[in-house]
């Protein structure tokens, strides 16, 4: 694995390890990029705090650290500094204004909830169920989250678990996003964490939808502690069930400036 863009720390309350613990077995995995993408905070209305991820107070150091790492290990690993973000647009240019006040390079999009998670705005998980148009919303977010400019890609974008039976409706819905990420150029993250999980994603049907649009997927580790860094025989797997998809892939990518 030449980059690996997707990696936590143990400040999103749901992670282990120290900082430096994941840069070792990055480096020790061959690893040649490695970018954090904690779980980004949010200025959430009337005091709320999420539960899973950074809060306000701890981004700072988050940044400190990353960048000391970074100069440590210069020679060794390319370090980057990025953040994991949901898109709620009634938070988004507010979380901008927040972020910008630190030397954040890039931001992905890991899109958990449709309408947000906060105690004012009550909202079952994107995780889904058998309503359809929860599935439709999802990816409206996900595309009104693309068209920003300001997401590098899309983490594990076949997240919403769909459990109706309505296969083509469910092609065809993934199918916009698919496009969209393409007319876009932004590849798509084939998640190694949902893969050795047995989560509900990456889903089989959402990738081969992928390599019949000529989607381009990229790797992620979803590291939640350091020893899911470039795991090989993952990497190995998640590459060869690709392939027999038609999925392109990519092992590095451009990553966007979210504040221009």
């Amino acid at each position: 694995m030449f980059a690996c863009y997707h990696t936590h720390t143990a400040r999103c309350h749901h992670a282990e390890g120290t900082d430096e613990e994941y840069v070792k077995v990055a480096i020790a995995e061959g690893v040649r990029v490695l970018g954090f993408s904690d779980h980004a905070p949010m200025p959430y209305p009337n005091g709320y705090e999420s539960y899973y991820k950074m809060r306000l107070d701890e981004l700072g150091e988050y940044c400190e650290s990353v960048l000391s790492l970074r100069e440590k290990y210069a020679g060794q690993i390319e370090i980057r500094l990025g953040l994991e973000t949901e898109y709620y647009p009634e938070l988004f240019e507010a979380s901008l204004d927040v972020w910008r006040r630190y030397p954040i390079e890039y931001l992905i999009l890991g899109q958990h909830w449709v309408d947000g998670e906060t105690c004012e705005l009550p909202d079952p998980s994107s995780f889904g169920g058998k309503d359809g148009t929860r599935v439709t919303k999802y990816v409206d977010r996900v595309i009104e989250a693309m068209r920003t400019g300001r997401i590098t890609y899309v983490a594990h974008p076949d997240l919403i678990n769909y459990t109706g039976d309505d296969e083509k409706f469910f092609r065809g819905e993934m199918g916009r996003l698919i496009c969209e990420s393409m007319r876009l150029g932004m590849p798509l993250e084939y998640n190694l964490l949902g893969q050795s999980g047995r989560r509900s994603y990456p889903n089989p049907v959402f990738w081969e939808e992928a390599g019949k649009l000529g989607a381009t997927a990229i790797l992620g580790c979803d590291a939640h502690t350091p020893d899911r860094v470039a795991k090989r025989c993952e990497i190995a797997e998640a590459e060869e069930f690709l392939r027999r998809c038609g999925v392109r892939i990519t092992d590095r990518v451009e990553l966007i400036n979210p504040f221009k």
